[in-house]
């Protein structure tokens, strides 16, 4: 494992209940318990760490959701007009990748080569906190529109 990913493991180890954490590391190859003690050991010193710090450090993600909720098609679709073709492909990579042809099948052909070469540029998944704020933005975009 890379350092990120050993602090990570950490991060999460550290926030479980003190038996839920020693079950998992009974279960675990003594070389990897070895090598996450030392951060454990740095966690602690931190004090007693939130389950929900956790949960938000680590990327909001512990309950397998990947995406912000998108807004409705309508609000979505409105919400994005005039929006520049990298911030309307931040949006739909935040909520809607599955949404990428519904709406570059409005645009030009060139903006909607921007918008497909700035969708594939991003990373699989956006920042939770960014996500959701992307989110919030379009849909007041779209509501304000006229769609309610």
């Amino acid at each position: 494992m890379s350092s990120p990913e050993l602090r990570r493991a950490a991060l999460f180890l550290g926030s479980l209940h003190t038996e839920d954490r020693k079950w998992l590391l009974e279960r675990l190859p003594a070389g990897q318990r070895q090598t996450l003690a030392p951060l454990l050991k740095e966690l602690r010193s931190l004090g007693s760490l939130d389950p929900t710090v956790a949960q938000q450090l680590l990327g909001g993600d512990m309950d397998g959701s990947s995406l912000a909720e998108p807004p409705s098609p309508q609000h979505l679709l409105r919400g994005l007009q005039g929006l520049s073709p990298a911030w309307a492909a931040r949006v739909l990579r935040a909520c809607a990748p599955d949404h990428v042809d519904m709406y570059v099948s409005q645009l030009t052909p060139v903006t909607a080569r921007i918008v497909r070469e700035e969708f594939s540029r991003l990373p699989a998944k956006l920042p939770p906190g960014l996500a959701r704020a992307l989110v919030s933005i379009v849909n007041e975009r779209g509501r304000s529109h006229g769609y309610e």
